[in-house]
């Protein structure tokens, strides 16, 4: 029963990640709920592994969920300062769906290979996180501060991708 609730999610994310498109060109508003959403997919995945029982597992998990945190504030305080509004897009939705079925199916993977399926998943979504900074977030946000906190932000999600191949690679021996 557990094998099959994991296929039928992985099914989904796969289904769900491929229909994902960015906007072309996404607004300010879309930016911000787009960076507000990858935040909340973060911290949810961080918090099902908050409580591994890998030390090194559950520390990053930590970490992730406090740093996800900290940026969704800084991404607030710059849109209510430019009272730029949130505004849904058919990425951001997709996401948010997405999101939701990684947390599902890390809850339902034993325990045995919990820690492994928590790392693909941080890797996975930071290298997706860098592609849409790259290709669509940072080129076309056209306020300034929003600009430069997410070409900062862009450097944290490096960081983070650094540290959870370096954690899988230790893992792995």
């Amino acid at each position: 029963m557990m094998r099959q609730i994991v296929l039928i999610c992985t099914a989904l994310l796969s289904a769900a990640a491929a229909g994902a498109s960015v906007p072309a060109k996404p607004s300010d508003a879309q930016i911000v709920q787009i960076v507000e959403t990858v935040n909340d997919n973060e911290i949810n995945v961080s918090e099902a592994a908050a409580a591994s029982a890998n030390k090194e597992v559950r520390e990053l998990a930590e970490e992730m969920i406090t740093q996800h945190r900290d940026l969704g504030s800084k991404v607030d305080a710059v849109a209510g300062k430019n009272d730029i509004k949130k505004e849904e897009s058919t990425l951001s939705v997709k996401m948010k769906a997405s999101g939701a079925l990684r947390v599902a199916s890390l809850k339902v993977t034993p325990d045995a290979s919990f820690d492994k399926k928590y790392l693909d998943l941080l890797i996975d979504d930071h290298e997706a996180a860098l592609k849409t900074f790259d290709r669509t977030l940072i080129p076309n946000a056209k306020n300034q501060q929003l600009k430069a906190l997410l070409a900062s932000a862009r450097k944290q999600v490096a960081l983070h991708l650094e540290k959870a191949k370096h954690l899988q690679a230790e893992l792995a021996r």
